[in-house]
């Protein structure tokens, strides 16, 4: 008995402790009244030059610590072709990868040139796109990235090279599009689902 309540003075010791340990943070929540362009946000990230760029239904966010700057098919100065991004990564060479509906786009932010690789055959039909999920740049600059076909309801795995070219290397079972894909030592893994 002395032992069990030994150990469970222990235990509640250590909980107070561990308590303890934890600091308050300042948090800020940011919205729409704040310039961001919308509060659904698919994906953050931080370049090297500390911006943060945030991936929406309604274009794309970049943040300098006080205020944004949007990106989006209305934009006259910050034009993207597509406002829904699926999925972004930023490069170490600094481009801002972007997966929309039907197209890869390529940001080159110091240029403000924009690159778009379109990754369907023929035109832009509403719920019928090829929508590209879990970007992956590998070392030949090639984008690898899990494609849902909202036709036929199928995901496959497929390589965007740099000179636009397309590859399908396999169509994956199920209907989950959102692959994570992983690029380690040489070999690449796919998530199944």
């Amino acid at each position: 008995m002395r032992k069990v309540i030994l150990l469970l003075g222990i235990i509640l010791y250590s909980q107070s402790f561990v308590q303890a340990q934890f600091t308050n943070e300042d948090i800020k929540v940011y919205d729409i009244e704040d310039g961001l362009s919308h509060r659904n946000v698919f994906k953050i990230q931080q370049d090297d030059y500390g911006f943060i760029w945030m991936a929406t239904i309604n274009g794309l966010n970049r943040f300098d610590g006080s205020g944004f700057i949007t990106f989006s098919s209305q934009s006259e100065e910050h034009k993207l072709p597509y406002n829904t991004i699926s999925d972004m990564i930023i490069a170490q060479d600094g481009k801002v990868y972007l997966a929309h509906p039907d197209f890869v786009s390529v940001l080159h932010p110091e240029q403000r040139a924009l690159q778009l690789k379109k990754i369907k055959d023929g035109p832009i039909i509403r719920r019928e796109s090829m929508v590209p999920h879990n970007l992956m740049r590998d070392t030949l600059e090639r984008i690898w990235m899990a494609t849902y076909d909202e036709r036929s309801g199928k995901t496959s795995i497929q390589i965007l090279s740099p000179d636009s070219s397309l590859q399908t290397l396999l169509e994956v079972p199920g209907q989950y599009p959102k692959r994570p894909l992983l690029h380690h030592q040489g070999a690449y893994y796919v998530g199944a689902f």
